[in-house]
C-alpha cells in the first residue's frame, strides 16, 4: 500500500550495532504503528473538514484524528499480516518487529481487528451523520480489500483504485461534519484518488521491484512492463506515459481547487507543481540507478502531499491549519531524527 514509499523509501539500511534498549523499543513502536505516514492517513480526515466549509470545534477535531489513528493502525496492520511473506525476502523490512518475531502475527491481528468497533465508537460519541458512518465502513472495507488482494490482482490498477477510493473515503468521513457535500470535498477526493494510484501503482513498487518482480508479485508498474535491469530498473514507455497523465490530471484538480485562493497560495502551487514535474523528470532519466530513482520518488511523495495539504486547506479555519501543519511536521521530524541517528551510528 501507501506504507511502501510513505514509510519504507525513507528507511535506511539497517544498522549492524545494537542499539540502546530504550531506543530499540521506540524503534519498533516507530515501524510497528508506522509513525512516518500517520500524517497523511489524519490529515485527509482535516482536509475533509476544510473542504465542508465547516468550523469544528477542538473536541471534534480530537474525534476525528482518533478515528484516524484507529483506521492507521487498521489499515497498516493488515497490511503487514497479508505481506508478512513477501517482506521477510525483502531487505529495507529486515528490522521490522514482524519480520523479526517481536510482535507475534496474532497480536498484531487483534490489534488490527479491534480497530473499526474502536472508530465507529468514536462515530457514534459524537453523533457523526449515517452519512460519514458509510464512509468511514467504505474506507475500512476499501483498505481491506486491497491488503487482501493487491500484489495478487491480475489487474492491479483495479487495486490501487479500489485503495484510493478507500482513502477518499476517509476524507469524506471529515465532510460528513456540514450536511451537504460540495464540490471543494468531491474535488479533494478525486485529488486523493489519483494520488494513491500515483504514489501506490508507481512509486513504491518502483522502490520494491526486485523482491516483488522475484517473487512474481502484481504491481501496475510490473504490469505494464517495468522489470530489474542490473543494479538499475527498466521503466518502460507505457509506465512513463501513465505516470505523466495522472500527474497532469493531479495538477489540474490542484489548480481548480486554489483558483479562488490567494495569489499567494496560488503561486505556491505552481511552484510545488513545476518541481513535482521536474522530479518526474529527473527520477525517470536517472532510471538506471536505483537509489536516485528511490530518491525522486520519495520527494515526489513528500512535496506532492504538502501540495494536496496547500490546496485543501486554504481555506480552513485557524483551527485546522495548526493541526494539519503540525500533522505534517510532526511525522516528518520523527522520521528525520530516526534516520539521521541511524546514519551517525558507525
Amino acid at each position: 500500500m501507501t506504507e511502501t514509499i510513505l514509510d519504507g523509501s525513507a528507511r535506511v539500511a539497517p544498522t549492524t550495532v545494537v542499539p540502546s534498549p530504550i531506543a530499540r523499543v521506540l524503534d519498533d513502536l516507530y515501524l510497528t504503528l508506522h509513525i512516518a505516514p500517520m500524517g497523511f492517513t489524519l490529515s485527509l480526515l482535516l482536509l475533509g473538514v476544510a473542504s465542508s466549509g465547516v468550523a469544528p470545534t477542538p473536541r471534534a477535531i480530537a474525534a476525528l484524528l482518533a478515528i484516524g489513528v484507529a483506521f492507521h493502525l487498521f489499515a497498516y496492520g493488515l497490511n503487514d499480516l497479508i505481506d508478512l511473506p513477501l517482506d521477510r525476502t525483502e531487505l529495507q523490512r529486515s528490522d521490522d518487529p514482524l519480520v523479526r518475531g517481536v510482535i507475534t502475527p496474532a497480536t498484531l491481528a487483534m490489534i488490527a481487528m479491534v480497530q473499526l468497533p474502536i472508530a465507529l465508537g468514536i462515530a457514534w460519541y459524537i453523533d457523526l451523520p449515517v452519512r460519514g458512518v458509510l464512509a468511514l465502513l467504505v474506507a475500512f472495507a476499501g483498505l481491506a480489500a486491497y491488503d487482501t488482494w493487491g500484489k495478487r490482482c491480475p489487474a492491479p490498477w483495479l487495486t490501487d483504485a479500489i485503495q484510493g477510493v478507500g482513502w477518499a473515503s476517509l476524507l469524506f468521513v471529515g465532510a460528513a461534519m456540514s450536511a451537504t457535500t460540495n464540490a471543494a470535498t468531491l474535488r479533494m477526493m478525486a485529488a486523493i484518488l489519483l494520488y494513491i494510484q500515483l504514489i501506490n501503482g508507481v512509486h513504491g513498487p518502483l522502490r520494491d521491484l526486485p523482491n516483488d518482480y522475484r517473487r512474481g508479485a502484481r504491481t501496475t508498474a510490473i504490469a505494464l512492463g517495468a522489470r530489474p535491469d542490473g543494479a538499475g530498473v527498466f521503466i518502460p514507455r507505457a509506465l512513463v506515459v501513465y505516470a505523466l497523465l495522472l500527474h497532469g490530471v493531479l495538477l489540474l484538480i490542484v489548480a481548480m481547487c486554489v483558483r479562488d485562493a490567494t495569489l499567494t497560495v496560488q503561486f505556491a502551487a505552481a511552484a510545488l507543481g513545476a518541481g513535482l514535474s521536474m522530479l518526474l523528470h529527473v527520477g525517470y532519466r536517472q532510471r538506471g540507478e536505483r537509489t536516485k530513482l528511490g530518491l525522486a520518488g520519495a520527494l515526489y511523495v513528500a512535496l506532492s502531499f504538502a501540495t494536496l495539504v496547500l490546496a485543501g486547506a486554504h481555506h480552513a479555519t485557524p483551527l485546522v491549519q495548526a493541526a494539519l501543519g503540525w500533522l505534517v511536521v510532526i511525522p516528518a521530524g520523527l522520521m528525520f531524527l530516526r534516520n539521521a541517528r541511524q546514519r551517525s551510528t558507525p
